[in-house]
């Protein structure tokens, strides 16, 4: 599959999670900041993330308690999950990223726009995302997140 630059999630087009999905296969590295975390949306990365773990690579998940949307049968999934690091924003200050790094044997690549980790915003809504594979912006944005993760609400 040809990777685009944009993706909408129109009907009969490429959504995030087929670039997800793609990205995953090659990557050692990810890092995922989203607001919202549902059992809908993980279980359609359910098995991308284990083989990304099977392969011996580094899962980060940072999402949030933000208007109460993650459910915690996601999060007890997550902390189950052999290979993910978790952990949950629950500070008073809204948490609404949604933010994907992926970094691997043949590209690295990150996205950002409107899709958290759910049916919707992976393939059921209409999201907008972009991808960015500058280095620049890639090294720049992994520091970001690495603040983020160290965080304290």
């Amino acid at each position: 599959m040809l990777q685009p630059d944009s993706v909408l999630n129109l009907p009969d087009d490429v959504r995030m999670l087929d670039v997800l999905r793609s990205g995953l296969n090659h990557a050692t590295d990810v890092r995922i900041a989203v607001s919202f975390t549902r059992c809908s949306g993980l279980a359609l990365l359910i098995d991308p993330l284990r083989e990304v773990t099977d392969r011996g690579g580094r899962i980060r998940l940072l999402t949030s308690t933000f208007q109460s949307v993650t459910q915690p049968e996601a999060l007890e999934t997550l902390l189950r999950f052999p290979g993910i690091e978790t952990r949950v924003q629950t500070g008073s200050v809204g948490f609404h990223t949604k933010f994907w790094w992926l970094r691997g044997n043949t590209g690295n690549e990150c996205w950002t726009g409107s899709s958290n980790l759910t049916k919707g915003g992976l393939a059921a809504n209409i999201e907008w995302n972009v991808r960015h594979g500058d280095a620049r912006i890639l090294e720049m944005t992994r520091l970001q997140f690495d603040r983020l993760w160290c965080r304290n609400d």
